[in-house]
């Protein structure tokens, strides 16, 4: 079998919009797959908008097995074509966030977004993603200097000229992207409320990387301890105990913040949360997946907490989309 990455064709256009229907409904255990997003042109405008930046992938020269539409996601975004999407890093300097977004954010977030730092230049997607995951010691800290780059529009007596702004793993500040949307999400019912148009029930996935998602209430048994160590270990503890401590504080908050939020907006907004916990011990790290890797992710979609998961996402849609007055 030969697979070939090539310009997606016109031609072709009718068969990528089916099989993205089918890929995100079978996704979301929708009865009826290629009924998602319903008469919505999904696959053409975004086509049409850039030909040059849509992709497909073809097996054997002609059969098309799957599209990749990259070009202007920003635009596509606020049209509702396709989902908003936030990276996650953070200002070694700072201990603030640094969001890379592609959908507007509230006033309580803009204030860290990339292009308030960097007015006027972009990154690439790939570049995004990689600064949001840049393991401390195996990645190095990344850098702009803004003094040299004239496409900036950041005034020559502004602080931020004043040398190197260094971005680290997003993981330091929200490991798990949970404080991110709970704040985007109050945000955005503040609006609506103003303006009148708050909806009956929002759903809050969380993906988890191991069996216990951050937003799970602890079960109360005691965490287990480490071994008894020699005076060596003294040299490292600080930093063991600072890595430690990001996850289970990062857990705490993640969990504060769901409650107060559902606790906010209640009964007005039904807000509902879906986890899908990783049924092994833990998720793989790697940024190239293995064969076995592959492999586990794709028995673990069937095993059964992640079963119950994907039927609760459907039965929140079909609720969704039932007439006014019908019983869910």
């Amino acid at each position: 079998m030969n697979i070939e990455i090539r310009s997606l064709a016109p031609h072709d256009l009718p068969e990528a919009d089916r099989i993205f229907r089918l890929a995100f409904g079978t996704f979301l255990g929708l009865p009826e797959p290629l009924g998602f997003m319903g008469d919505a042109d999904l696959v053409g405008t975004r086509w049409r908008a850039a030909p040059a930046a849509s992709l497909g992938a073809y097996v054997d020269g002609n059969m098309l097995v799957g599209s990749n539409l990259m070009a202007n996601w920003g635009s596509h975004v606020d049209r509702g074509a396709c989902p908003g999407v936030v990276f996650n890093a953070m200002v070694a300097e700072t201990g603030e966030p640094m969001l890379f977004s592609t959908a507007l954010l509230p006033a309580s977030l803009a204030r860290f977004a990339f292009e308030r730092h960097y007015p006027r230049l972009d990154v690439r997607l790939a570049t995004a993603a990689r600064l949001s995951a840049a393991f401390p010691y195996v990645s190095p800290a990344t850098h702009a200097q803004h003094d040299t780059d004239p496409r900036t529009t950041i005034p020559a007596g502004d602080s931020r000229r004043s040398g190197y702004r260094h971005v680290v793993d997003g993981g330091y500040f929200d490991n798990f992207g949970v404080a991110t949307a709970a704040e985007w999400l109050n945000a955005e019912l503040l609006a609506l409320e103003q303006a009148n148009k708050l909806p009956p029930r929002v759903l809050l996935i969380e993906i988890c990387e191991e069996p216990s998602c951050s937003s799970t209430m602890p079960t109360g048994d005691l965490a287990p301890g480490g071994p008894r160590r020699s005076l060596p270990y003294q040299l490292f503890a600080p930093v063991s105990a600072l890595y430690q401590m990001r996850g289970a504080a990062q857990r705490s908050r993640n969990r504060w913040h769901v409650a107060l939020l559902r606790q906010r907006w209640a009964p007005r907004v039904d807000i509902q949360s879906v986890l899908f916990p990783y049924p092994l011990e833990a998720g793989p790290m790697s940024w190239h997946l293995s064969e076995t890797e592959k492999g586990e992710i794709l028995r673990s979609w069937n095993e059964s907490p992640i079963k119950a998961a994907r039927q609760a996402v459907g039965a929140f849609l079909d609720a969704a989309g039932a007439p006014a007055g019908s019983q869910p």
